[in-house]
């Protein structure tokens, strides 16, 4: 019976409930546009915790639902920045090229350019296996492909932005810039749904600073009240009710995901010191036995 709901987030839709927790994750978010207003996707895996490839497939028709949203999809493409860990590695599973491929060959849109950018740095193997495991995914000839290995992230931000047209302050702070999951995506996540539910935008736009309204919705209206019979005037209060509720779960949510990102981070560091530690030990070592070769034919 979901099949023929309709395709939203709203949890009355053909989405499950589970769907829609795993996407209120935010492993793929909606970025503002390049330069050229192209949509930009960024996907960061290990914000999902957990794996659940049909649901991730059954994600990807939704996402497909908004790029054709916007009027520059069909013909200059979007961007996709995917941000590669160990975990998200792990969460996505080998199935995920397969199901990129599947998307991009099943669906009307089309990628201008892949972004892959390595946030390993002690598994060399692993990330020269699992580069070209999301480069395979995307058709050859049809998108530019690029891998960004620079542990600077000024320098990671200035080449993004001078070299493919990404502003800085239109990327996730977690590669440096300043969009947030904290307050635009959840910005971002109440206009989709107030949109789908057929709600007025004002109260949600007066209440952000993001003005980069990047899912084509510009010339999206609601009914105004006098224009609503009885009926969807209850119903208009139901849904309201329940964004009210949400809002604060959602904000809840994403500042204790934020707290469990901090301590990832310091976790990946503190592992990244102690393999330092071991190789300047194994450096030293090596140099004291040297030095007590050379006294010896001394």
């Amino acid at each position: 019976e979901r099949a023929f709901l309709p395709m939203n987030q709203t949890g009355e839709g053909a989405l499950t409930k589970q769907d829609v927790s795993l996407l209120n994750s935010g492993y793929v978010v909606f970025l503002p546009p390049d330069k050229d207003g192209r949509i930009v996707v960024f996907s960061d895996s290990s914000r999902r915790k957990k794996k659940g490839n049909d649901t991730a497939l059954r994600h990807m028709f939704y996402f497909n639902h908004i790029f054709m949203q916007n009027e520059n999809t069909p013909e200059k493409g979007i961007v996709v920045i995917m941000l590669l860990s160990r975990i998200s590695l792990d969460v996505m599973g080998r199935g995920a090229p397969e199901r990129f491929k599947l998307a991009v060959e099943a669906f009307p849109f089309k990628s201008h350019s892949v972004h892959l950018i390595p946030k390993i740095k002690k598994s060399r193997s692993l990330m020269d296996e699992a580069v070209p495991f999301f480069f395979n995914a995307f058709p050859r000839n049809k998108s530019n492909k690029y891998c960004h290995r620079s542990h600077n992230k000024a320098a990671l931000l200035e080449a993004l932005n001078k070299n493919h047209g990404l502003f800085p302050e239109r990327l996730p702070t977690s590669i440096g810039g300043s969009w947030s999951y904290e307050e635009n995506f959840v910005t971002w996540q109440e206009r989709q749904i107030r949109m789908e539910w057929g709600l007025p935008l004002s109260q949600v736009d007066a209440a952000t600073t993001d003005t980069h309204h990047h899912d084509g919705t510009q010339n999206y209206t609601a009914k105004t009240l006098s224009e609503l019979t009885p009926e969807e005037r209850v119903e208009r209060k139901r849904r309201y009710n329940i964004l009210h509720s949400r809002r604060k779960r959602r904000r809840d949510r994403i500042e204790t995901d934020l707290l469990e990102r901090q301590v990832e981070d310091l976790n990946e560091e503190q592992d990244d010191i102690m393999e330092e530690q071991k190789r300047l030990q194994e450096l030293l070592s090596q140099a004291q036995k040297l030095i007590g070769a050379e006294q010896l034919n001394a």
